[in-house]
């Protein structure tokens, strides 16, 4: 999808062997941005006759139209095929079922969470965070973000890259609106989990309860059996 695209939320560009990996299968081929022509990738600064091809990382993105499976736990990345948006690899490469998650913040920033028992650093512009596990990080909109998630040998790197608003024109109202639409919907999955948690609770407090009054009415039988075979002998 082209940077212009009011659909384009953001687009992660590897950075570890282990990102680029990830991001070079065939199945993440919608994901990827378009290929770029041959003239977008001949290194201009170059002083040779030939100008140097310059070589560009794998890239996926976000986008409007192709939404999380879940809009309450936005778009999540790992091994687990059934539960993730994005499949990244194998366990027993180093990737956790759930690695992580990235939704939609007001105003276009992202949350994004680590879900797994690695350590993981984020870099704003060139100031690096401490290491955290299982922590919750806002990715402030426009900021040069790089994320590295380490676990013993194992390192999964990125950078998150922002669409220019001066590309997008007229585009970036479109965007904004489709911004809010999602942020709607994601409080509508958080309300109706919080209503089939409710339903829940109270189904399984009135099932106590019946259980309760069951046994309570069978105890209640069998004393008064015991007391009138009592009363008969």
């Amino acid at each position: 999808m082209d940077n212009s695209d009011s659909k384009l939320i953001a687009t992660i560009e590897a950075v570890s062997q282990a990102a680029r990996i990830s991001w070079s299968q065939p199945h993440d081929q919608d994901r990827r941005p378009p290929a770029p022509s041959h003239d977008e990738v001949r290194d201009t600064s170059s002083r040779e006759t030939t100008p140097a091809i310059q070589y560009l990382e794998p890239e996926i993105q976000l986008t409007f139209d192709k939404m999380p499976k879940n809009p309450k736990n936005g778009w999540v990345f790992g091994s687990d095929k059934r539960e993730c948006d994005g499949w990244l690899g194998e366990r027993d490469q180093g990737f956790s079922s759930r690695l992580f998650s990235i939704s939609l913040a007001d105003r276009g920033g992202l949350i994004f969470k680590d879900l797994w028992d690695g350590q993981t650093t984020v870099k704003y512009g060139d100031k690096n965070t401490s290491p955290r596990n299982g922590f919750t990080w806002m990715l402030f909109k426009n900021w040069k973000i790089e994320i590295s998630m380490k676990r013993g040998k194992f390192e999964f790197k990125f950078k998150i890259k922002w669409p220019d608003r001066e590309e997008r024109g007229q585009g970036q109202a479109e965007c904004e609106a489709l911004v809010e639409s999602y942020l709607q919907e994601h409080q509508d999955a958080m309300l109706a989990a919080s209503d089939r948690s409710r339903w829940a609770y109270l189904f399984t407090g009135q099932e106590d309860w019946k259980r309760y009054f069951r046994d309570g009415l069978q105890s209640h039988r069998c004393e008064h059996r015991s007391q009138v075979c009592c009363k008969n002998t």
